[in-house]
Formats: C-alpha cells, structure tokens, sequence
C-alpha cells in the first residue's frame, strides 16, 4: 500500500468555515458584544496576533452590520474571520502545513474561543453548516502545455461541447476548461463539491505565467444541525477531511511520481 504522503504537495490553501443562526432572543446587546467577547479570549490565547476590523461594503443578513474581523497569527500563518454569523479559519502559509494531525489543534484551539463567545452572548445552539476546503495548484511544470488535456486525460473530468457544436465550430486550440461538481454523498449525509479550472487563461487571456497551470478546489460539508459542542464540531471536520483524503488521492494517482509520494511530506 503507498503512503498518502506528497513531498511537493500541490496544496494552495485550506480553510474551514462555520455557520449558525442568531436566535430570535440573544443573550447580549447585539454584535459589538460577540465581536468583542471573541477578541479578548482570542489575544489572552495568542498574545502574540492581530486584530484587523473590516469595513464590509454588502449588507448583513441580520440587521446590515457593516463589520468583522480578522485576526491573524503571522507566526502560525493563520487567519480567523469572525462575522455575526459565520466564523472562517485560512490558512495563509500553506508551507507551515505538514498533516492533518499537527493542524487541527490550532483550528480546534479557535473554534473553542468562538464557542465560548457565542454561548456567553450569542446563545446560538447549533451550526447550520460545517466545512472544510482544500485548494490545489498544479503549475505548468506538471500539466504541460495543454492544461484541458490534464484536466480531461490525467484527472479525468470529462468536458467537452457536444458534437454539433464543435463540429461547426472547431476550436482554435485557445479554449480554457472549468467543470464544477456538487454531489450529495449517500451514507454519510454531506454535500461534496468539486471545481477545477484551467488558470492557464482566464476570460480568453493569457493568465498571469506565475500562475498558470490548473486550480482544483474540493469542500466537504455537512448541514445537518451540529451541536455548539468543541467534540461535536471537530468529530464532523475530522469525518470532512477523511472523505476529502479518500477523494483527492486517487484523483491524483496518475501523478502522484511527479508529486514524490515518498519520504516526508503533506498528507492533504
């Protein structure tokens, strides 16, 4: 059996987003208070990060509250986005990513200072979705020139016009594939979906070359009511990434020499 490890790992990003809804009752004043609440627990846990508040320009599904914030660890290449109903972790260094194991303390370390300030002055019960998102970057190093052709022949997405279309209007050799997958998993009760897209050119141009090649994003939800319990929420992000693991590795299987799947490396 190979090991699930990458030592040049294609991974851009990962990042985990949290919803809830506001009771029609909460226990506090309103937003300053949950904002507010979460900073003080969130510096006391990590002296050493920033807080940004950020003027939103569109409106807020609950009474139009132009802020949120950002907090940052720069140390750990982190970043926690709070809105009035949805909590979202970045990570911003995809290079400190190792495993999954050595990642999820940090993430359960944020989600218990949200849980602790939404019980104190949110009251909200459950989450209405948990997730977790992977984005990939394949340069043109490993998709050669024709980025379609990776994405149809090496991963396999099948994409193309019909017949009588391409027929009467063959292609000059310029088009740009994207192909865009939601899917309901039976048996385990979450939404998959999966997006890759040919970066090489964008809207009929050619891209920027730094980054040029093929983008592949898969996110694993589950929205089915999740307790505001710290096991609860990180027993769902663990089934998430597992389902995540299962479906990115065998995608990548016609590749996995270029990515040097021995020695130690990223486990996606």
């Amino acid at each position: 059996m190979r090991e699930n490890t990458l030592r040049n790992a294609p991974l851009d990003g990962l990042s985990i987003t949290l919803t809830w809804s506001i009771p029609e009752n909460p226990p506090s004043q309103g937003p300053e208070d949950f904002f507010s609440n979460y900073q003080l627990r969130f510096k006391d846990s990590q002296p050493d990060s920033s807080i940004i508040c950020i003027v939103k320009n569109d409106g807020w599904s609950t009474g139009d509250y132009p802020y949120s914030y950002q907090l940052q660890n720069e140390r750990e290449g982190i970043s926690f986005d709070l809105d009035v109903d949805r909590f979202r972790i970045d990570m911003t260094k995809p290079d400190n990513y190792s495993n999954w194991d050595s990642f999820a303390p940090v993430i359960e370390s944020g989600i218990d200072i949200l849980l602790q300030a939404l019980n104190k002055t949110v009251g909200a019960t459950c989450f209405d979705s948990v997730s977790i998102r992977y984005d990939d970057w394949f340069p043109t190093e490993i998709t050669g020139r024709d980025s379609s052709h990776f994405i149809r022949d090496v991963l396999g997405f099948s994409i193309a016009l019909p017949d009588r279309i391409d027929e009467g209007f063959p292609s000059k050799g310029d088009e740009s594939v994207q192909a865009y997958v939601n899917r309901h998993l039976a048996g385990c009760g979450l939404d998959a979906t999966i997006k890759v897209a040919d970066m090489t050119r964008i809207a009929g141009r050619p891209a920027d070359p730094s980054r040029a090649g093929v983008a592949l994003m898969m996110q694993i939800s589950n929205r089915s009511s999740i307790d505001t319990d710290l096991r609860s929420v990180m027993d769902s992000l663990s089934e998430e990434h597992d389902i995540a693991h299962r479906m990115f590795f065998p995608l990548i299987e016609p590749i996995r020499d270029h990515l040097c799947t021995c020695g130690v490396g990223e486990d996606q």
